[in-house]
């Protein structure tokens, strides 16, 4: 309910806040979210834009809510995850890693570190 508040409110990061405290099994944590309509392409080029202004902090913070969100929902594609010692299958160009657009974000933080002169980050991306 109280999200549902927040949104009429239009304080849509509030009422994402609240719909993400669901538990896991909630079908209607789901339905909300749903309708909250995250869209990772949308995020990138936001974070696309404030990389053109030089506005390195606050493209970080959009890329990072894509990583994010990208290890929360596709726990399939093992981002993240440390494989040392594993062997891990390739997850190959597919259509999620697209929608996902973790290669996208993960591009866009290299040349920000590279730009920020963080030569290991960027070799460690």
């Amino acid at each position: 309910l109280e999200s549902a508040i927040k949104y009429r409110e239009e304080d849509i990061v509030n009422a994402r806040v609240l719909v993400e405290q669901y538990a896991a099994d909630d079908s209607d944590g789901e339905i909300n979210l749903a309708c909250l309509d995250y869209k990772p392409s949308l995020a990138y080029s936001i974070a696309l834009c404030h990389y053109q202004m030089r506005d390195y902090s606050q493209a970080l913070k959009f890329i990072a809510d894509i990583i994010d969100r990208g290890i929360k929902d596709h726990p399939e594609l093992s981002i993240g995850m440390v494989t040392e010692g594993i062997e891990v299958s390739s997850v190959g160009n597919t259509l999620l890693l697209h929608e996902t657009a973790l290669v996208e974000a993960c591009n866009l933080k290299a040349a920000i570190e590279y730009n920020l002169k963080n030569r290991k980050t960027v070799a460690f991306l």
